[in-house]
């Protein structure tokens, strides 16, 4: 069985206590970065508006928010009364 691919928008990255930091999508707040510092000092982070794949346990670099231009699979694409 494949995973389905849904693409995120990167918002910022917080850090809170100086040891868990966190990514989510800016659009629909799905988390794209979950990282205990205290493991791993500088973790990867996706930059602000970069397009983020999530395809099962994968994530990879789909493009960057471009104006009005999303992917098909875009988070943002998918009727609000769903994700409410």
């Amino acid at each position: 069985m494949s995973a389905t691919t849904l693409t995120h928008i990167a918002g910022p990255a917080l850090t809170v206590g100086s040891r868990y930091m966190r990514q989510r999508c800016a659009w629909c707040g799905t988390v794209l970065v979950d990282h205990d510092v205290e493991l791993d000092a500088e973790p990867a982070t996706w930059s602000l508006g970069d397009l983020v794949a999530v395809s099962g346990p994968v994530a990879y670099l789909a493009g960057v928010v471009d104006g009005d231009q999303l992917p098909g699979s875009a988070c943002a694409r998918i009727d609000p009364a769903v994700t409410l």
